[in-house]
């Protein structure tokens, strides 16, 4: 393949070209599953070859992508490799695009039965708008009423 530096501009274009390419079969799960396996290709691949700037630069397309691809596998009821999927992004996507994960990181975690602490003492840093949709989608998603209720105080 080409060297490195040419590599990366390929691979920021095909995050461009996909990301405009698959919006349509973003609407439902059917379309969704059709996007899984290229989704996660695509998404392994920025995690070792984009640099920092890159992702600055395409942040927007990596979050509608990460999001996309952590709808399929929350369709598909594959909350760990959600939660595995989720952690990738969390490292490639820039700080500042965070807040739109929360909400799938909280959902997984409770679908998987662990504990939603570290979320939200992470959400904490974040508006208190942001922190009160944070707690609500925790006591939408708890498993146990005694999570909904201590989501809801």
């Amino acid at each position: 393949g080409p060297p490195g530096p040419e590599r990366a501009a390929l691979l920021a274009r095909a995050v461009a070209l996909f990301h405009s390419a698959c919006l349509p079969f973003t609407t439902d799960a059917v379309g969704r599953a059709v996007l899984k396996e290229p989704l996660a290709a695509l998404l392994k691949r920025i995690t070792t070859e984009l640099t920092p700037p890159d992702r600055r630069r395409l942040a927007d397309a990596l979050l509608f992508l990460s999001l996309a691809l952590l709808q399929c596998l929350k369709d598909q009821g594959e909350h760990e490799a959600g939660l595995a999927a989720l952690k990738d992004a969390l490292a490639v996507i820039p700080r500042s695009h965070h807040k739109a994960l929360w909400e799938m990181d909280i959902e997984f975690r409770c679908k998987l039965g662990l504990p939603v602490t570290q979320t939200m003492y992470r959400v904490k840093e974040y508006h208190k708008e942001t922190q009160a949709l944070a707690w609500l989608h925790l006591s939408r998603c708890a498993a146990q009423p005694k999570d909904q209720l201590f989501a809801l105080q």
